[in-house]
C-alpha cells in the first residue's frame, strides 16, 4: 500500500510539472515572443492551473505517506485530488476544441491572406495533413500547435486516471475507518507506533532534564547540611533549608507524576491497538475456517450426486 501511495504522488508531481510546462510554452508560438498570436485556449491557461493542482496534490500525498501522519495532510491532499479530478475533463475539452480549431496565425490560402483561426479560414475541423504550410507568421505553427494539444490531451487523461485512483483508495479508507489517516507497516511497526515512540522520546528528554535538576537540588541541599563540631560529632542545631530548594523539589515531584501518568496512558493505548489487531486476526481465521467448511460440504455434495448418477 505504501508503494502505491508513493508511486501515485510521484506520478502526480511529474505529470503536473509537464502540464505546467506545456501551458507556459503555449504562450510562445514556435518559441517566439509574439504574444498576439496566442489563442483563447492559452489565455484560459487550463494546463497551468490544472498542473498546479496536480503538483499540490502529489506533494501532499508524498508528505503524508513519508511518516508524516498528521490528519490535516491527508485531508488537504484529498481535497486537491478532488479538484484535480474536476479540472481534468475541462482541460481535455479545451485541448480538443483547440486542436480542432487550429492555431491563430497570419495565413495565406489560395490568394486570400488574413489573421484568424485556421478552422474559420479554411474549414472546421482544420485538416493538418492537407494544408501543412498555411501559416506564414509564425512559420510551422500548425505542427507546434498540434503537438501541444496532443500533449495536453494525453496529460489530462493520465492525470484524471491517477487522481481517480488515489481518490478511490482514500475514499475506501474513509468509508472503512471513518478517517483518512493511513498507517503503513514497516517490519512489524506502524507509523502510529512511531509517533508514540516520538512522544516517549520527548518524555525521556524531559525526565533527563528533571534528573539534572534533581542533582542540582541535592547539591543545593548538601550546602545546608548540619555542621560538625570540632571533635567530629554532629552539631545538634537544625539544618537551615531555603524556600527555593523546597519549591524545586515540589516541582520535581509534580513533573514526575505527570510523566508517569503520560506513560501509563500511552501504554494503555498500545495495548488497545494490539488487542484490536488480535481481534482482526481471529476474525480472519474464522472466515478461513468457514470457507474451508463450505468447500468440504460442496465436495461431499458433488460426490454424493456423482454416486447417485452412477
Amino acid at each position: 500500500m505504501k508503494s502505491l501511495y508513493g508511486a501515485a504522488g510521484r506520478t502526480l508531481l511529474t505529470l503536473g510539472s509537464l502540464s505546467v510546462f506545456s501551458g507556459a510554452i503555449a504562450f510562445f508560438p514556435v518559441f517566439s515572443c509574439k504574444f498576439w498570436y496566442t489563442g483563447w485556449s492559452v489565455w484560459i491557461a487550463c494546463p497551468i492551473w490544472n498542473g498546479a493542482l496536480a503538483i499540490t496534490a502529489g506533494a501532499l500525498v508524498l508528505l503524508a505517506h513519508r511518516e508524516w501522519t498528521q490528519r490535516h495532510l491527508w485531508e488537504a491532499g484529498f481535497i486537491f485530488i478532488i479538484l484535480s479530478i474536476m479540472g481534468c475533463p475541462l482541460h481535455f475539452a479545451v485541448a480538443l476544441q483547440s486542436a480542432l480549431l487550429g492555431p491563430y496565425c497570419f495565413y495565406s490560402f489560395s490568394g486570400i491572406a488574413g489573421t484568424n483561426y485556421l478552422g474559420y479560414a479554411v474549414t472546421f475541423p482544420f485538416p493538418y495533413t492537407k494544408f501543412p504550410s498555411v501559416c506564414l507568421d509564425p512559420l510551422h505553427y500548425e505542427e507546434y500547435h498540434l503537438t501541444l494539444q496532443v500533449l495536453d490531451l494525453s496529460l489530462s487523461f493520465i492525470l484524471f486516471c491517477a487522481s481517480l485512483g488515489v481518490f478511490i483508495m482514500l475514499s475506501a479508507r474513509l468509508i472503512q475507518n471513518g478517517h483518512l489517516t493511513v498507517h503503513f507497516n514497516q517490519g512489524g511497526q506502524g507509523l502510529a507506533q512511531g509517533s508514540s515512540n516520538w512522544k516517549m522520546m520527548q518524555m525521556s528528554r524531559s525526565s533527563n532534564h528533571l534528573g539534572c535538576r534533581a542533582t542540582l537540588c541535592s547539591a543545593d541541599s548538601s550546602r545546608y547540611s548540619p555542621p560538625t563540631a570540632e571533635d567530629g560529632s554532629q552539631d545538634k542545631r537544625p539544618a537551615q533549608s531555603t524556600g527555593a530548594s523546597q519549591d524545586a523539589l515540589l516541582l520535581l515531584w509534580s513533573e514526575k507524576t505527570r510523566l508517569m501518568e503520560d506513560s501509563t496512558f500511552w501504554e494503555e493505548e498500545e495495548e488497545e491497538e494490539e488487542e484490536e489487531e488480535e481481534e482482526e486476526k481471529k476474525k480472519k481465521k474464522k472466515k478461513k475456517k468457514k470457507k474451508k467448511k463450505k468447500k468440504k460440504k460442496q465436495q461431499l455434495t458433488d460426490k454424493s450426486e456423482e454416486t447417485e448418477n452412477s
